[in-house]
């Protein structure tokens, strides 16, 4: 396996990101890239001043040190068996570093800590974390502070295979093809959840119908044979699958919050110029309302 790229925030208590990444290097046999970046904006603006010698040297002074934090995360990795590489960038933005990082080498995953309060139910991304959702072409796991027991992991993968066109089609293959290496390599409970909202076709009926049974139990019909279809493509049994109705913005966290889940795994397309700005209309909604730790899968806008 490639190795599993580990940002790591000078700015934060990064022991949850480690933790959980030692946890998948060994279940994966993986090695790890542990990366930070540095910056300094008056630093900067001295690096190309009259004393730009003195600058360069406090520069290197402000790498040496993330450097030597990196290498003690990485010394006790390594006296645990894992293969640890550290690397520091000087950049202002770290998704550009991190975005240079992955064109230099072949990663298969990235992993960077987030938070979450559940005073106000809200998780709380940085900048960088919106970016990676966005832009990044590989899987981001998003990780919280809640550790993952050893035995009787769950994950929960969402998916909408009523949507229509080739490349949300592709996104849910791709969803459900992550999940399968999860749940194969850490021996994980899986569960596939499909959850619609069938108000839009209620309530805008023209004329309006008495009595909506037969249409929400139609609507069901539709979205059930469609989650069943996708689960036979990917190889999945169709117990795993759960059809619920309601407001996915609303409905998943609560579900992902019910079951216990550790991951919830989410769809989202890459995107380029202007429309870098958005990962999904439902995924945007919920991603500040799951509690737990999420595993973003990407397409390219073609669906590939």
């Amino acid at each position: 396996m490639n190795p599993i790229l580990v940002y790591l925030d000078p700015s934060e208590d990064n022991l949850p990101v480690v933790h959980k990444a030692e946890y998948l290097a060994r279940r994966w046999q993986a090695p790890l890239v542990l990366f930070s970046v540095v910056f300094n904006a008056a630093l900067a603006r001295s690096l190309s001043g009259d004393d730009s010698s003195k600058a360069e040297s406090q520069q290197a002074g402000f790498l040496r040190e993330q450097e030597a934090k990196l290498e003690s995360f990485a010394h006790s990795l390594r006296e645990r068996g894992l293969d640890v590489s550290t690397r520091v960038a000087w950049c202002k933005h770290a998704w550009t570093a991190i975005e240079r990082v992955v064109s230099e080498q072949t990663f298969d995953l990235i992993l960077k800590g987030t938070h979450h309060q559940n005073v106000v139910q809200r998780t709380f991304f940085s900048s960088t974390d919106w970016d990676l959702m966005r832009c990044s072409r590989l899987p981001v796991l998003l990780v919280k502070d809640a550790p993952w027991p050893e035995k009787g992991m769950r994950l929960t993968a969402c998916v909408d295979p009523i949507e229509q066109g080739s490349a949300p089609r592709m996104l849910d293959k791709a969803i459900l093809l992550q999940s399968r290496v999860w749940q194969d390599a850490l021996s994980t409970e899986l569960e596939v959840l499909n959850v619609y909202d069938p108000t839009p076709f209620i309530v805008y009926m023209d004329p309006p119908v008495p009595d909506t049974t037969p249409i929400t139990e139609a609507l069901a019909d539709q979205h059930q044979e469609a989650l069943d279809a996708l689960l036979d493509e990917t190889g999945l049994p169709r117990t795993m699958g759960r059809l619920e109705a309601g407001t996915p913005s609303s409905t998943i966290p609560e579900l992902v919050s019910q079951t216990g889940s550790h991951v919830v795994i989410l769809g989202a397309q890459t995107r380029e110029g202007i429309n870098r700005w958005l990962i999904g209309h439902t995924a945007e909604k919920i991603l500040d309302r799951i509690s737990c730790d999420v595993l973003v899968i990407k397409t390219d806008q073609s669906g590939s």
